[in-house]
């Protein structure tokens, strides 16, 4: 009888034994299925997680950009408001013209507007004289020319490159003696066009050969001109007459002009002609001369009103061509007012900055060209 008790003990516990096991193996295949589970659902979880991140900051730069995108536009219309609607002089005697001016916006957004007046460069475009023309093929303008070639040697540049500008524009098949015709084109690599016409934008000087980015946009001083010209070493007079971007060959040339050209327009603004497009009006120009120039502009409040003023510099007095006093040479080819200003917005919220560029042609009294 006990031995009975005793082998049905043993067969129960062994019986015990085996539904443990079967319980713990099965135990640990839920908790496993169960964790496999959570990974699984934690992935997917993350993975939509870092999806709507993504696209989030994509929404959020769209958006940024998007809104610097339209304060420059309303700060473009701003700009053409009170050109149109601001007397010129009181513009210039707002230092509307002296250079970018920047504004912000809670910290939010930062604007920096920046208005010239294209009138007071040389432009190129007018190196042709088209005006009444029934095409393009008419003589160079050597009033242009000559400004242009000054303006080169005062930069320290080759001024031949500028044939090769007027054979561009010009629609006749007559090459300069250092210009480049159709089939010079032709035979460079790689082949390209030649335009035959007035160039839209200054980055089109790159497509004529003698010009590059560092002939158009750098600083043509040397290192030890720069040394000489530091503002250590200048007087009061030239730090405000002179100013290192007036090196560049872009801030001293353009090739925008009003939507109907009139004769004439090529004369340059004495009011917002840099230091050396004023040096390059005449071979009698000196450096000293166009200085005092620069400066009783200031003076008088950034604005010439008219020949009345200028008589006011003594150096204009003295002896030029043809009897004529340097003032009288130089009346010809100036004028005392703008009728094309550039207007430019960048404008930056968060990491996104948009820039739009416009053209306003006073006489028209409307942009003439935007871009953004």
């Amino acid at each position: 009888m006990i031995l009975k008790t005793g082998r049905a003990l043993l067969s129960l516990k062994e019986n015990f034994s085996k539904t443990g096991s079967v319980y713990r193996r099965r135990g640990f295949v839920v908790i496993m299925v169960t964790f496999t589970i959570l990974i699984m659902t934690f992935l997917s979880v993350l993975s939509v997680y870092k999806q709507a991140f993504t696209e989030y900051n994509k929404v959020r730069l769209r958006a940024d950009y998007v809104a610097a995108r339209y304060f420059a536009q309303s700060w473009l219309a701003f700009g053409v408001n009170i050109l149109g609607k601001v007397p010129e002089k009181q513009l210039y005697m707002f230092g509307i013209f002296d250079g970018p001016k920047p504004f912000s916006y809670d910290s939010k957004a930062q604007v920096v507007i920046s208005i010239s007046d294209e009138t007071g460069k040389i432009n190129v475009n007018n190196l042709v004289n088209f005006y009444g023309a029934t095409d393009i093929s008419a003589e160079m303008n050597t009033v242009t020319r000559d400004m242009l070639n000054r303006l080169s040697e005062s930069l320290g540049i080759s001024y031949d490159r500028w044939d090769a500008v007027v054979d561009w524009i010009d629609e006749n098949n007559i090459k300069m003696p250092f210009g480049y015709e159709k089939g010079d084109y032709l035979l460079m690599d790689p082949p390209r066009r030649m335009k035959n016409s007035y160039l839209h934008s200054l980055d089109e000087l790159l497509f004529i050969p003698g010009f590059d980015t560092w002939t158009l946009y750098a600083d043509h001083r040397t290192d030890d001109e720069k040394k000489m010209y530091s503002t250590d070493f200048l007087t009061d007079e030239e730090k405000m007459a002179i100013h290192d971007w007036d090196y560049c060959l872009n801030n001293n040339i353009t090739v925008y002009m009003p939507e109907q050209p009139r004769p004439g327009d090529w004369k340059i603004n004495i009011n917002s002609a840099p230091y050396h497009v004023i040096l390059a009006l005449s071979e009698f120009m000196t450096p000293a001369i166009a200085r005092a120039i620069v400066v009783e502009r200031i003076k008088n409040g950034g604005y010439f009103s008219g020949v009345a003023d200028l008589e006011k510099i003594s150096q204009l007095h003295m002896p030029s061509v043809k009897n004529l006093t340097l003032l009288q040479e130089i009346s010809p080819k100036i004028n005392y007012s703008g009728n094309v200003y550039k207007i430019i917005v960048d404008v930056s919220v968060g990491s996104k900055t948009a820039r739009v560029m416009g053209l306003y042609d006073a006489g028209a009294r409307r942009l003439i060209n935007y871009l953004e």
